[in-house]
């Protein structure tokens, strides 16, 4: 899911579900309507559903942060999931007591069409360095956030 670049679900149920309408029309069409009009109505109904569900299931905006330990440190970390203000979080860091080493940190921003990870979700770090320049946008509740975009890197230096 992390390199996924914009594979969201109504990307794949709206042409299934215009594709379902159109086979139930052809159908319709084609003599003996009687006895296909139930088989076309069942396919209307589904590709109409379809839809209805693609807009109105929106995928949650996610953020992955992985804590870099120092060079002479072992890797060990463990997997601290959580949710944000309209985001999910998954962060790898160093078990409680366990030394973190530098103040680095790798990190993924996915914002998908209608959800997006606020700006103040970076409020630890000092220094933030991306691999494009983001895209910044102001939320309806005045929240500056990331927009759209299916994945974003970065690095960031904690501060201390």
């Amino acid at each position: 899911r992390l390199f996924a670049a914009g594979r969201e679900p109504r990307n794949l149920v709206v042409p299934a579900a215009w594709a379902a309408l159109a086979a139930a029309l052809a159908m319709v069409g084609r003599g003996r309507a009687k006895r296909r009009w139930p088989v076309a109505a069942s396919l209307a109904g589904a590709a109409a559903a379809a839809v209805l569900a693609a807009l109105t299931v929106a995928p949650r905006a996610q953020l992955w942060i992985l804590d870099l330990p120092a060079a002479d440190l072992p890797f060990t970390a463990e997997l601290h999931a959580g949710e944000g203000d309209g985001y999910d979080l998954l962060r790898w860091s160093p078990p409680e007591g366990g030394d973190a080493g530098p103040a680095l940190a790798f990190m993924a921003i996915r914002s998908p069409s209608r959800a997006a990870v606020p700006l103040h979700a970076l409020d630890g770090y000092a220094r933030l360095r991306f691999e494009r320049t983001p895209v910044l946008e102001m939320g309806p509740d005045g929240t500056v956030r990331f927009a759209a975009g299916p994945y974003l890197a970065a690095w960031g230096l904690r501060d201390e």
